[in-house]
């Protein structure tokens, strides 16, 4: 920093000598000082394209792409649950018909009959038969 300011410094005394002299005239000075700056401002916008070069597809990776995916993501979400729904459903219409057979009280909508050894209704050996 402080090399900069005495290049600087070493500059700025060698063009007023040369103002002085006569050498330039500070309209000149003045011309040559504005297209240093539009130099300087050139190569900060091209610093500044370079970095959107490079961090421009950064940027995309970092929030664009999961920007993208998270309704897929949500879509995802609602799939397991209702999968899960539909299991947990299944799981228990398969468990009611389970604990409906196991404690003897048949199948939904059906009735015991009691059948006799011959098979007519009335007072014989009593059994569930499901059409």
């Amino acid at each position: 920093m402080l090399s900069l300011l005495a290049v600087l410094l070493v500059v700025w005394r060698s063009v007023m000598l040369l103002c002085r002299r006569n050498v330039i005239s500070l309209l000149l000075l003045l011309v040559l000082l504005v297209l240093l700056q539009l130099l300087l401002l050139l190569l900060v916008l091209l610093q500044l394209l370079l970095l959107l070069v490079v961090l421009l597809p950064l940027l995309l990776v970092v929030l664009v792409v999961p920007l993208l995916l998270l309704p897929l993501l949500l879509l995802l979400v609602v799939l397991e649950v209702l999968v899960l729904v539909l299991v947990l459903r299944n799981l228990a219409v398969k468990r009611s018909v389970m604990v409906k057979l196991l404690l003897g009280g048949g199948l939904a909508g059906q009735q015991r009959r009691r059948f006799s050894s011959n098979g007519r209704m009335g007072s014989g050996v009593t059994a569930t038969r499901y059409p």
